[in-house]
């Protein structure tokens, strides 16, 4: 990716993160893609919000994937990748569950 579609995604973290203050843990940027730590009873409202914001227009949830970390605590995380193509981005939501 660009430097500024960097940029763009960096941007979008914060606009998330001060939208859903309450929901979002953290927030990192790696591969190209915006990865959102988001607290496991949060999940549908984030993932509406990035549905519905007119800065974000996330539309296809792509998929939801389990990941098991056996040295982690807590172990499980489900993550759900999600594709705005109106604006060619990617933004990753993790949420850690026990």
């Amino acid at each position: 990716m660009t430097e500024t579609s960097d940029q763009s995604l960096l941007d979008l973290g914060a606009y998330i993160r001060a939208a859903l203050s309450d929901a979002v843990t953290g927030q990192a940027f790696a591969f190209g893609e915006l990865n959102v730590d988001v607290i496991p009873t949060q999940i549908v409202r984030v993932i509406k919000f990035l549905r519905d914001a007119p800065r974000c227009i996330f539309l296809p949830l792509i998929d939801i994937c389990g990941v098991d970390s056996p040295q982690a605590s807590p172990r499980f995380d489900d993550d759900y990748p999600l594709l705005s193509m109106h604006k060619n981005q990617r933004v990753r939501l993790h949420a850690r569950v026990e």
